[in-house]
């Protein structure tokens, strides 16, 4: 089963557009399809009046794992073509940063250049964040993944019986009957950040169990923003903190990540980081920070972080290396599984595909909790993968364990960048993994 990040459109009360991050399951299979043999992209359109031609490509040199490759040799066509504001990528091996580069613009119209080191939204691909956030509380003995709604809010009044019944590794999996999307009197709701992001987060909750599940918990895979912002409230109850701390916390301090931050990242005032862009190649509009440039709080555990791509590929290396020590069957106390344990880790990367009765554990198919798994030549087997959109935003992620390699690529437009963001993770897969 495939899936990735389009998005819904919510709407104010003057029905002008808001970005939204429910998912569906075309972008996705577009994805695959583009990357099932890491084809690279054909250079050579001509540019678009829209942005001015990107900064001048160092030249390419022998790859050195001291220094990193330089990769806007291979970004600059594909963002020119595309007319993307900017474009970004890493690429690490045994978790090292092996690659990267930055081109483009922070804003259109704006003469500020996007560098490496500025932060991108990641929009969906927080939900693994969230999900290893938890395996860490749960290492520790404060949640378990059976865990209930009901038991993180025994008191709670008007939660459906059956969703008090769903358990927490159903919410990371997409499988707790919670509906694909939020209500439009919940979400127009939700728009309106009344209260503290928690206070806003049980606001989701009590809004989405309050009548029965579409489907019974456990026997359908259906993608739901929801099902991470309840479990963030589970871990919120459970600890007495903001999912916010928890992140920081939890994940980004062990793992040394400094440009972590949740909503838009920048300030309005000036063009000090990339900013949102509305509208398509190649007329996109930039969106200065602000409640309009991101989702409400409410559904932060499923789609607001941002950071730098080199503080992103700290956190993938982590899982690269984890599944790699998975596959290879390395002991408890392996290195690998120095920040989340090894039962944990599993838990966290265990897809699940088929519905009904046919639901069952897979390694090459379905969906972990924030992953897509599936298996790719170039990888030598198995990959987990996940992409991430606010409509005005969009990051890909592709893991591949058996060769301790990964891939991030980032750009400040929406989901019509998809097809860029994967012609330029197909061109960094065929230059740096060549038989």
């Amino acid at each position: 089963m495939n899936h990735a990040d389009t998005h819904r459109i919510a709407y104010r009360r003057a029905r002008s557009l808001r970005p939204s991050s429910i998912a569906a399951v075309a972008v996705m299979l577009a994805h695959l399809a583009s990357l099932a043999q890491a084809q690279p992209s054909t250079p050579g359109a001509p540019k678009s009046a829209a942005f001015p031609p990107t900064q001048p490509a160092a030249p390419a040199s022998k790859p050195d794992l001291a220094i990193p490759r330089d990769l806007r040799d291979l970004l600059t066509p594909i963002r020119d073509k595309a007319s993307l504001p900017a474009l970004a990528a890493v690429a690490i091996k045994d978790s090292k940063i092996i690659a990267q580069g930055c081109v483009g613009l922070r804003a259109a119209g704006s003469p500020e250049l996007a560098t490496i080191d500025d932060k991108f939204h990641l929009g969906s691909c927080t939900k693994s964040m969230t999900a290893t956030m938890i395996a860490r509380l749960v290492d520790r003995g404060l949640m378990r993944w059976d865990m209930t709604i009901a038991d993180a809010f025994p008191d709670r009044p008007g939660l459906h019986d059956k969703f008090r019944a769903a358990r927490l590794d159903q919410l990371l999996t997409n499988r707790a009957g919670i509906p694909h999307q939020t209500p439009e009197a919940l979400w127009a709701k939700l728009w309106q950040r009344l209260g503290s992001p928690t206070e806003q987060r049980l606001q989701l909750l009590d809004g989405t169990c309050a009548t029965a599940p579409e489907q019974e918990p456990g026997t359908k895979f259906v993608y739901a923003n929801q099902g991470f912002a309840i479990a963030g409230a589970m871990a919120e109850k459970v600890t007495g903190k903001p999912w916010e701390d928890l992140m920081r916390d939890e994940l980004f301090a062990p793992l040394a990540i400094t440009t972590a931050g949740f909503g838009p990242p920048g300030s309005a005032d000036t063009v000090d980081q990339p900013r949102a862009h509305r509208g398509q190649s190649p007329a996109y509009t930039p969106v200065p920070p602000g409640n309009d440039a991101d989702n409400p709080p409410a559904i932060g555990p499923a789609g607001t972080a941002h950071m730098s791509l080199p503080d992103w590929a700290r956190y993938i290396a982590l899982h690269t290396r984890a599944d790699r020590a998975l596959i290879e069957n390395k002991p408890a106390d392996d290195p690998a599984f120095a920040l989340v344990s090894k039962a944990s880790m599993a838990k966290l990367h265990q897809a699940i595909d088929g519905e009904g009765a046919g639901v069952k554990n897979t390694d090459t198919s379905g969906y972990a909790m924030g992953w897509m798994v599936g298996s790719r030549p170039w990888a030598g087997g198995r990959v987990l993968n996940h992409s991430g959109s606010n409509t005005m935003w969009f990051c890909v992620a592709w893991i591949a364990p058996k060769k301790d390699f990964a891939v991030l690529v980032a750009t400040n437009a929406g989901i019509d960048a998809a097809g860029a963001a994967d012609q330029a993770a197909a061109a960094i897969i065929n230059a740096l993994l060549k038989p």
